[in-house]
């Protein structure tokens, strides 16, 4: 019995990124007028295009999986 553990992976990563809060004046953001460097960017996470959590790699976050369950459906 093959005891393979396949996991729930996508093969398109996004990463998610964060800002640090920027005051600008009004004018400013309503002339899209603002610049964010990179001292300012930060990495949040990875996720699929639909906004799934994901490792780096694709592979998706939280499952679980029963070892009595593996091979329960092989013949």
């Amino acid at each position: 019995m093959d005891k393979t553990i396949l996991m729930r992976k996508t093969n398109k990563i996004f990463a998610r990124m964060g800002f640090e809060d920027k005051v600008v004046t009004l004018e400013d953001a309503n002339n899209n007028d603002v610049k964010i460097t990179q001292d300012e960017v930060f990495l949040v996470g990875y996720e699929d295009e639909h906004g799934e959590e994901c490792e780096e790699d694709g592979t998706y976050l939280d499952q679980h999986i029963d070892p009595n369950q593996i091979g329960m459906f092989d013949d």
